[in-house]
């Protein structure tokens, strides 16, 4: 008699793929709503209520979730006490700079250019990461990054601006430019908070920091920085309240917090924590193939949900910046 299931043990690394396929598609799925909630929240307010909403939840309802319940589900002071000045310092950076200025920097560029463009424009993050690591690790490149690099940079230019000339994009695409600059300042901020994140999940920071408290302290440092942000630029009278209850096109905060949690929750930290776990059983070649998920589904939801088109052109430079991007990931890995 034939067997139809096989008794033999899914392997470890099936589940980190998948873990991570996951991912990429939650994050993807985060187009469906960032893209409508644009229209009646700013930016920054959208961002810090994003921040607000996963920290309430880490002391509420995810603790819930743990078989511990609150004891180890908490935030640990004693891990910033571990933290000597240097390692205090990127996580602040973390927290500050990657969470809450990336995503700011993304979100802002959503609004000035076609958002795949900047997802698409996020597969250049491999190219801060190895700068970096070449600057404060000293990992030397090797010859053919160069080559694939040069590619990868002249297929995001097709991307963002087409066949046109340089000097003509700097008189008359004004508005692309400044979408463009936020898109790679989110590239800049995510491809360094990486550099930084490994260094402090590697020890080298004075004790290594777990992967769940690092989660945790980026939303809630994020959600003070973001608060401090928020009260700074709105004027006075308006405040808190008015930036986060009294939206500028009439709704309440109340009507768009199914999609505030979704983003926040789902597509956010939980997309986080799904990925960091993936990567525990996925060498890092593997995961930047997995990782390719992201843009594709990116913009099959765009197509056929959002309607946001790309041209032959720009599908073609996209799929040509994802190659060069997977060939320069596989060269780091096997340095």
């Amino acid at each position: 008699m034939i067997k139809l299931i096989s008794s033999r043990p899914l392997s470890p690394t099936l589940f980190g793929a998948g873990a991570i396929l996951l991912c990429m598609f939650l994050r993807a799925t985060d187009l469906l709503f960032r893209n409508n909630t644009l229209k009646t929240l700013p930016p920054l307010t959208l961002i810090t209520v994003e921040h607000l909403l996963v920290t309430i939840a880490l002391f509420t309802v995810l603790p819930l979730c743990s078989k511990d319940k609150f004891k180890d589900s908490y935030p640990h002071p004693r891990q910033l006490r571990s933290l000597n000045t240097k390692g205090v310092a990127l996580l602040l950076f973390i927290a500050c700079g990657s969470s809450v200025g990336g995503i700011l920097s993304f979100t802002t560029a959503f609004q000035l250019i076609h958002p795949a463009v900047v997802i698409l424009l996020q597969k250049l993050q491999p190219l801060v990461v190895i700068i970096f690591a070449f600057i404060f690790l000293k990992e030397r490149p090797t010859p053919s990054f160069y080559l694939w690099a040069t590619v990868a940079l002249i297929a995001g230019y097709i991307l963002s601006f087409g066949w046109v000339l340089p000097s003509l994009v700097l008189a008359k695409q004004a508005i692309k430019i400044q979408g463009l600059g936020w898109a790679l300042l989110s590239v800049f901020l995510w491809g360094s908070g990486t550099v930084a994140g490994k260094y402090l999940l590697s020890g080298s920071s004075g004790q290594q920091i777990s992967t769940s408290d690092l989660t945790k302290f980026r939303y809630i440092f994020g959600t003070i920085f973001a608060l401090i942000l928020l009260l700074t630029l709105r004027p006075p009278v308006d405040g808190l309240i008015d930036g986060l209850m009294v939206l500028p096109h009439g709704p309440t905060l109340l009507t768009l917090l199914p999609s505030l949690l979704y983003m926040s929750l789902i597509a956010g930290y939980l997309a986080i924590r799904l990925f960091y776990w993936g990567l525990r059983f996925t060498s890092s070649a593997s995961a930047s193939i997995y990782e390719l998920f992201y843009p594709l589904s990116a913009l099959l939801i765009g197509q056929i949900f959002l309607e946001q088109k790309l041209n032959v052109i720009q599908i073609s430079a996209g799929l040509v910046l994802m190659f060069a991007m997977t060939r320069i990931s596989q060269l780091r890995t096997h340095a």
